[in-house]
């Protein structure tokens, strides 16, 4: 049975079922979020905070999803999309508090989003049985926030804020609740393992 050994965010049911609680809760925020914005785009005072913690811990979740596809041994291209998109989430979010990064923070944010299709793209590419829908769907939500800040500056009339506050929103409901799929899948293959490999469980749950 193949075991990836890490101590930084091992592949565990305990770890799954923390990340699981954290994801709960900000699908709690991002439903509040949704529905303020629904309201008035600028309404929510904590908007900003909390899209700077959604980005914290998505970058978070990121990293542990790698672990995922690492233990599961998906393709070294997949895992090097997510991981390489990680890094730039990162580096943005360091950006954020340091000077030195701020004039590249735009041109770092372009490349964020071209990479970021390429890890959507990828999500797709997923063939363990168990977790190949919760992949596409988090793809869904990637896809919902990404491609519209590329193609956004390409439009020379000014796009309504309404609307993409909305699809921001949803966007990162819809990673979340994908995020929140892959969890729940992994922690019961995680259970049912010391019975049978959960490569092979996952024909049994697709």
């Amino acid at each position: 049975m193949y075991r990836k050994r890490s101590l930084i965010l091992k592949v565990s049911l305990n770890n799954n079922t923390a990340f699981t609680i954290a994801t709960g809760v900000n699908i709690l925020f991002c439903v509040l979020l949704f529905l303020v914005h629904l309201e008035e785009p600028r309404g929510f005072n904590g908007s900003m905070l909390f899209l700077l913690e959604f980005t914290v811990f998505f970058c978070l979740l990121l990293v542990y999803l790698i672990k995922i596809l690492a233990y599961l041994k998906e393709s070294n291209a997949i895992i090097a999309s997510f991981t390489i998109l990680t890094c730039l989430i990162a580096i943005e979010i360091i950006g954020l508090f340091i000077r030195f990064f701020g004039t590249y923070l735009e041109s770092l944010g372009v490349l964020t989003q071209v990479l970021g299709l390429l890890a959507v793209f990828r999500s797709f590419q997923v063939k363990n049985p168990m977790l190949a829908s919760p992949f596409r769907v988090l793809g869904v939500g990637g896809f919902m926030l990404f491609l519209p800040k590329l193609i956004i500056p390409l439009f020379a009339a000014p796009i309504p804020t309404r609307p993409m506050a909305i699809l921001e929103a949803t966007g990162m409901l819809v990673c979340l609740l994908g995020g929140l799929f892959i969890l729940k899948r992994m922690s019961d293959g995680l259970k049912a393992e010391p019975k049978q490999p959960i490569e092979a469980l996952g024909n049994n749950l697709n």
